[in-house]
Formats: C-alpha cells, structure tokens, sequence
C-alpha cells in the first residue's frame, strides 16, 4: 500500500490518535502525517503509507489556509481555550472597521512568538514541558508569512477569520497579537484547517466515512502529491534509481525525477549546476 490519504480530524484527538486509528483499522504498519492539528482543531491532515511517508519532508513547507474564531475579553495561558481560560471585564468590543484595520496589520511577513504551550524544542526540550514545570525560557522568535486574514463575521465576543499562513504559523499567537492591536485580550477559540497547498478539506474522509476494505481507499498517488513541485522525466531511470548525478540545464533548485508517472527521487542543483540525489522516493 503506497499513497496519501486526506482525512478531516475531528475535536478531541490528537493527530497520533488519527494515526493510530487508521494503523488498527487497516493493519498498517507504515504510516505517518504532515501538519500536526492540535486536540481541539478540527480539519484536513494529510496522511501517507508505505514509501510515501518519505514525502513528509516535501510537504511541510505548503502554505495552509484555516478557518478561526477569536475570543475578544479572554487571557489564557495557552492562548486557546484548552488552558486556564480566564474572562475580562470589557466595557466594549471593537467595531467592524477596527477589528479590520487590527487583521490587515496582522497580514503580510510578520515577525511572531510561538505559544509557550508548543512542541517547539529549545536546548532539546519541548517548550510545553518548561511551562508545565513554570520554568521560564526565552521563547525564539519566527519570521512567518501571512498572506490574508480575513474579516468573515462577528458575534458578540467572537470574531471569525479566514487566513492563509505559511508553514509554522501559530494561529493561536495570531489571536494574542489581534488582542494587543485591539488593546482588549483576545485568544483562539476555535480552529478548522481547510487547505494544504493544493489539497482541500472538501475532498477529504472523515473517520465515519472511511471505507471498511483497505483496497477501497482513494489514494493519491506520489506523482500526485509532489505535483506542485517541477517534474524531470528521465530516459535511464536505473541511473537515478542509484542516485547518480544528472545533467541538465535547468534552473530549478530541486527537481523530482520520474518516468511514466512514477516518482523515482528528488535532486538538488549544486553549485556546479549538476544535480545531485537528495532522497530517493521509491
């Protein structure tokens, strides 16, 4: 079994939990994910079997698009309301027109500080286990690319929002910094991830829907899954299949290399302009 699977995470699992799942449903034992949901958020992860968990690395860097709503008058030591959630005294929620203004000051490549409850490693620690033990840190700083956040509605205290992020964002640090611009303390109060790259939430399973039969999934093929990146059809595939270098006068800083729609590796320009066997994909 070879192939990526979209599934939609429901509330109240872990990602692992997704894995787990499906690795008992359909006794597979090689199986991963890309795009780490925390347990509250719901919405698309992407899962790969067989030799397509080599692929993970080649699919961490898409640009994702979630669905959020923002609490206005709430702290919380996690930044969502999976913490110690706490209600402010507020004499009045901003208007449309400034909690517009406070979004598009929050779009565009923004300089951001990752929640302390975050699997972050620092000096080979996750950060969650120094706030768990109230150990203070210096959290690192991250440059991220925010590419909309859109104003879709309001009610009473929630505000919700369309955004489209880089990889890494924190969306929950997208709601503190919402609540600093808006001079009232503001958190996440709920998450749905819908895009990653080119692959939508729309086109996914949800756990109820999954086939029984393991031979009735709907797999997306490797040649599928790496279809954003520039494709080398190669006439001697034995000569990529044992990595090696390739000549060519392309200007691509990686190229995946494949004949008759199947992925064969991924290689690196150098700085000679030969290229070199990154990671073989079969």
């Amino acid at each position: 079994m070879n192939g990526m699977l979209l599934i939609h995470k429901p509330a109240g699992m872990t990602s692992f939990d997704v894995i787990a799942k499906l690795r008992r449903k359909y006794r597979i034992s090689k199986i991963g994910h890309t795009g780490t949901l925390d347990p509250d958020a719901t919405g698309l992860l992407l899962v790969l079997f067989g030799n397509s968990t080599k692929l993970v690395p080649f699919l961490d860097y898409k640009d994702k698009e979630y669905i959020a709503e923002y609490a206005i008058g709430y702290t919380s030591d996690t930044l969502d309301m999976a913490g110690n959630v706490e209600k402010c005294d507020v004499e009045m929620i901003p208007d449309v027109p400034a909690i517009k203004e406070a979004l598009d000051k929050l779009t565009g490549n923004l300089v951001q500080v990752p929640p302390k409850y975050s699997a972050i490693r620092v000096k080979g620690k996750h950060l969650y286990e120094y706030a768990r033990k109230g150990e203070e840190i210096e959290i690192p700083k991250r440059n991220v690319t925010v590419f909309a956040h859109e104003y879709l509605s309001s009610n009473d205290d929630k505000v919700r929002v369309r955004i489209v992020c880089s990889s890494g964002t924190y969306i929950r640090s997208l709601a503190y910094d919402f609540g600093e611009l808006i001079r009232i303390p503001s958190i996440m109060a709920s998450l749905q991830r819908t895009r990653i790259g080119a692959f939508e939430l729309k086109n996914a399973y949800t756990l109820d829907t999954l086939p029984e039969s393991v031979t009735d999934l709907k797999l997306l093929s490797p040649y599928e899954i790496l279809s954003d990146y520039p494709y080398e059809e190669c006439e001697n595939p034995s000569d990529i299949i044992s990595g090696k270098p390739y000549v060519s006068e392309r200007k691509e800083p990686l190229l995946i290399m494949t004949h008759k729609n199947t992925v064969l590796a991924a290689y690196e320009k150098t700085d000679r302009g030969v290229y070199i066997c990154k990671r073989g994909l079969l």
